[in-house]
């Protein structure tokens, strides 16, 4: 009896969401009370009688009707009076409200129902888009690695300061004009208009950011100027870093495209093919670094090089695969009375701008520190922030991944106009933050040794790239999580909370502590851990600035927002709707 009842049992189990459901319907549809239909299913399981409880779930009130009037004798309805008839057990009515449980417990069972459901979903977009991100970004660690181990301090500390003066003066500027995507093309695959919308917001991104790169082309020009007498960089190293920025320029043309068709990509659930298009491109770039550094002696300049045939060749993958699998409309012309649509620029321009002047403060903060690092006596300091800074970005572009799957759930709820989904998925993803940043610090002080010589083997920089891990796990602690609530606030079409954290985070704490201690008191080679803990102190006042800021969030005006926001883009188009399959 044990062995054939157990089976049974976990059926019932599994099924009890809907099994207390069909309870409490057969309960009002038969006018008896819940605790008879609970203590009747309790005694028919103690007895063995499974076959009998599950024909009462699925049986109609008449059948079972029957089933007591005709007193069926077959074995599968077998059973005493008080088993097979509740009328006959049926409590007083005082019992059964007693016996009644409260209406919170289905109310709890579904909500655990729905966050479970709701993790599941943002993990499957979070983490191939977190890997894509991360494969994404590997061909500046394999840079790195090829520059350091050639056993040139000189080579790295270019590619550092090349690096990081490209960041502030072109790709931090693009990715923030970009940012306005992570807000639209979730909310309009959220409203099923992707296929109307999708391509006009990337074409309209393209054309903001190809302005913008005009002022990005003269920055690099004159690095060299602003480096030697804004920054006050030695001029040798300064004319080394213009030199690399110059071999990156055309990495300015294949990031941005590559980053517009990546998020109507993930926006439209094709994560899976972004990972692959990602991994496939990181495959060829340590071939690509080897055949230019070493083959043909290029040196730092050779690395730049590799790295912009790298990133240009994200796009020849994406325009076949989108073309195949019906994404073709991205890639479709749109007149320019609709790209630079007076009320679509406007509306663009204020979810972007935010985005740009976030982007700019933490991205500019986080490079001045590497230039803070070179204006120390020892190079070693420039050397080992630049490591650990390297480590950071590339975690870094994990927490990116998450970000954009953080923005892409939160946004498709808002946009399905659904603010109490919009809500949940973001609490997942500020819990799942938490969770992946502590496991990930912890990672980092345990792999200490592993860390140090990871880039070079100058024993001044292994040492003090040991000291600096520490203070790299706070860093990456904090930086986890704002990175991540960016991409809640995204979604929910309110970057404004964003760029004014940051702007009090970076400039109004981080700022004023770090040029306190690294002048006031002269600090040489302890300037390194020093920098990387002010940015950790910057990046914990932003995170916690948002999460006040998220708490207080009206849920129900921004989906009425998003919802004009969706009807004036479709408004401003010329051709007549189409509506996306999913």
């Amino acid at each position: 009896m044990q062995s054939s009842l157990t089976p049974c049992w976990q059926l019932c189990e599994i099924l009890q969401p809907v099994r207390n459901f069909f309870l409490l319907w057969l309960a009002r549809e038969r006018g008896r009370s819940l605790g008879c239909q609970l203590r009747g299913l309790s005694s028919v399981l103690t007895l063995g009688k499974c076959k009998l409880a599950l024909a009462t779930l699925c049986k109609s009130h008449d059948c079972s009707k029957d089933h007591r009037t005709t007193g069926n004798n077959s074995s599968i309805m077998a059973t005493t009076a008080s088993e097979a008839n509740c009328s006959d057990a049926e409590p007083p009515p005082d019992t059964a409200a007693a016996a009644r449980p409260p209406p919170e417990t289905d109310t709890a069972a579904a909500a655990s129902s729905d966050a479970k459901g709701g993790l599941r979903a943002l993990l499957r977009i979070a983490i191939p888009t977190a890997l894509a991100n991360l494969a994404e970004y590997l061909p500046v660690s394999v840079a790195l690695y090829f520059i350091g181990r050639r056993g040139d301090a000189d080579d790295l500390d270019a590619v550092g300061l090349g690096r990081s003066y490209f960041n502030i003066s072109c790709f931090s500027t693009s990715y923030g004009l970009i940012s306005a995507l992570r807000t639209l093309c979730p909310q309009a695959a959220g409203a099923r208009k992707g296929k109307e919308l999708h391509g006009l917001y990337a074409q309209r991104a393209l054309a903001i950011v190809a302005l913008a790169a005009i002022i990005g082309i003269i920055g690099i020009y004159f690095a060299d100027a602003v480096l030697i007498h804004v920054l006050g960089q030695p001029k040798q190293l300064a004319k080394r870093a213009q030199r690399y920025g110059l071999a990156l320029l055309p990495a300015l043309f294949g990031i941005p495209c590559m980053t517009i068709v990546q998020r109507v990509m993930t926006a439209e659930g094709h994560v899976f093919a972004n990972l692959a298009i990602c991994a496939t491109v990181f495959a060829t770039a340590p071939a690509w670094q080897n055949f230019l550094v070493y083959r043909h002696g290029l040196g730092f300049v050779g690395a730049a090089w590799a790295s912009s045939i790298t990133n240009n060749q994200y796009l020849l993958l994406q325009i076949p695969y989108c073309l195949y699998v019906g994404l073709g409309h991205v890639f479709r012309p749109r007149s320019i009375g609709e790209v630079f649509d007076r009320r679509g620029v406007r509306e663009f321009l204020g979810l972007s701008l935010p985005g740009l002047v976030a982007s700019l403060l933490e991205w500019w903060s986080m490079e001045f520190v590497i230039a803070l690092a070179g204006t120390r006596r020892s190079p070693a300091v420039l050397a080992a922030v630049t490591c650990a800074l390297n480590i950071q970005t590339v975690l870094e572009m994990c927490w990116l991944g998450a970000m954009v799957a953080t923005s892409v759930a939160v946004g498709a709820q808002v946009g399905a106009g659904d603010p109490k989904g919009a809500k949940r998925a973001a609490r997942l993803g500020v819990l799942a933050a938490f969770c992946a940043a502590a496991i990930t610090a912890a990672g980092l002080i345990v792999a200490r040794p592993l860390i140090a010589r990871l880039y070079s083997h100058d024993s001044d920089v292994v040492d003090l790239t040991s000291r600096c891990v520490p203070a790299l796990a706070l860093l990456v602690f904090f930086d986890a999580q704002n990175v991540c609530i960016q991409g809640t606030l995204s979604g929910a079409g309110a970057p404004q909370r964003i760029a004014m954290s940051n702007l009090i985070g970076w400039y109004g704490v981080a700022a004023p502590v770090a040029l306190g201690l690294l002048f006031g008191l002269d600090l040489d080679q302890s300037a390194a851990p020093v920098l990387l803990c002010c940015c950790a102190l910057g990046l914990a006042t932003s995170f916690v600035l948002q999460l006040l800021a998220l708490r207080s969030l009206d849920w129900e005006k921004q989906v009425q927002e998003a919802s004009g926001r969706l009807a004036e883009g479709t408004g401003a188009l010329a051709e007549p709707l189409l509506t996306s399959d999913v």
